[in-house]
């Protein structure tokens, strides 16, 4: 459902990183705002990679660490 939703949309998520932090984090996975991934890979189960807006980078996560999430844009 996540992942769905960050094909399509602009989102917040927030997380529980590794180290015991909450993080938020403005994401999507829109083609238009993704760099070149001719040479993509897969992610693991459990582990959604995604394009930071904020940061300008790809980052990951553990689906099981999302606290929530909210649709804050479509972007056109």
């Amino acid at each position: 459902m996540l992942r769905e939703l960050l094909k399509d949309n602009y989102m917040q998520v927030t997380f529980i990183k590794k180290d015991g932090s909450e993080r938020v984090m403005i994401c999507t996975l829109k083609e238009e705002h993704l760099p070149d991934t001719s040479g993509s890979s897969t992610s693991p189960d459990g582990i959604i990679t995604v394009y930071d807006l904020e940061n300008a980078g790809w980052r990951s996560f553990r689906e099981d660490s999302v606290i929530e999430y909210e649709v804050i844009g479509k972007g056109e």
